[in-house]
Parts: C-alpha cells; sequence; structure tokens
C-alpha cells in the first residue's frame, strides 16, 4: 500500500487500511525498515510475525545488523504463525 508522500497525513492511508481490514479475516503484508510505517501499522493492530532477526533466532543463527537495512519484515492483523508467514514471502516475493 503506497500513499504518494504529498498525500500522506491526510487520512487516505487509514480509509484505505481500514476498507482492506473489514473485507478480510487476515491481512499480511510486507513493511521496508522504517519506523514510521511500522507505526502506522501498529497503531491500526498489525503485529510483526516475520523479522529476518527472528529467522536467524529460530535457525540458531547469529543475529546480523545489515538484515534490518534492506527488509522490515511482515506484518499482520492476526496471529500468523511463522512458518505461514514464510510461505506467504516466498509465494509473492515479499
Amino acid at each position: 500500500m503506497l500513499i504518494r508522500p504529498e498525500d500522506q497525513r491526510k487520512g487516505i492511508g487509514t480509509e484505505l487500511l481500514r476498507y482492506i481490514v473489514t473485507r478480510s479475516d487476515k491481512v499480511v503484508m510486507s513493511v521496508p525498515n522504517d519506523a514510521r510505517i511500522a507505526r502506522f501499522y501498529t497503531r491500526h493492530g498489525f503485529q510483526y510475525v516475520f523479522t529476518p532477526a527472528m529467522l536467524r533466532q529460530r535457525c540458531g543463527m547469529a543475529p546480523d545488523p545489515q538484515d534490518s537495512l534492506y527488509f522490515g519484515g511482515m506484518m499482520s492483523t492476526d496471529d500468523v504463525l511463522f512458518q505461514e508467514a514464510m510461505t506467504y514471502g516466498m509465494r509473492y516475493g515479499m
């Protein structure tokens, strides 16, 4: 979901997100590594369900600060399982 910078902070993204969420049982989306964007989705009930740090931890690998430079993670409105989030990511190239 992208809103042009000149149209941000006018409620357009909130209305669009509300429209999407009310028409689906579960919304999963890829988000960039941007604190402002993460706060927006968190305020609207999303939570991280997959991040590079989660993957490394699950695989017993050491954290890598470079991971978050390229990919913030996946957020969802529902308690999506880690494996399910990974499957969505691989299926849709997130």
